[in-house]
């Protein structure tokens, strides 16, 4: 399911149609005023993700209320729209000009690069305020290696899932 706060984890299996209901109300009472540009100290990418950024938050208000109104859906369906809405949400989230670049990791054989993952940075940064740490950094984690190009796919026989790596990773001090 969604990865839900605390209080609707217990109430997912008796209650999914209530469920549905509050996670509509809280979208919907969540809808917030974006804030605005500073006068200075943004460039024209800035400018163009907030605009990109007022335009989301609408449609997803509207697809939101759409949810809200469509009374003859089922909870399940309901449910899968929110996990759409999430899903966009989520994109929305990421900041595309991070000032940090995401980390590689490269699988050599014989000198010849064969398999390898990205890692994206703020997954891993470390700090000691555990609201501002990457949420994967300091845990146990498992990597997929996989080839870097198709060319590289064709010369692995087709194997994708070239190896796994289990790894903790932290970046900072």
């Amino acid at each position: 399911l969604l990865r839900l706060p605390a209080k609707y984890q217990e109430l997912v299996p008796d209650n999914l149609s209530t469920l549905c209901d509050e996670l509509l109300e809280d979208l919907i009472s969540c809808h917030m005023n974006m804030p605005k540009l500073p006068p200075d100290g943004y460039n024209k990418l800035d400018k163009y993700l907030w605009q990109y950024r007022i335009k989301e938050v609408s449609a997803l208000c509207g697809i939101v209320d759409g949810i809200a109104a469509a009374l003859d859906s089922t909870p399940e369906q309901r449910l899968d729209d929110l996990k759409i809405v999430l899903d966009r949400i989520k994109s929305l989230a990421v900041e595309p000009q991070n000032s940090i670049p995401d980390i590689i990791i490269w699988m050599l054989v014989k000198g010849k690069r064969v398999a390898c993952s990205r890692i994206p940075s703020h997954l891993i940064m470390y700090s000691d305020q555990s609201a501002t740490k990457g949420r994967l950094c300091g845990k146990l984690q498992t990597i997929q290696m996989n080839p870097p190009s198709v060319n590289k796919e064709k010369e692995l026989d087709g194997n994708k899932n070239s190896c796994l790596l289990q790894m903790i990773l932290w970046l900072g001090f």
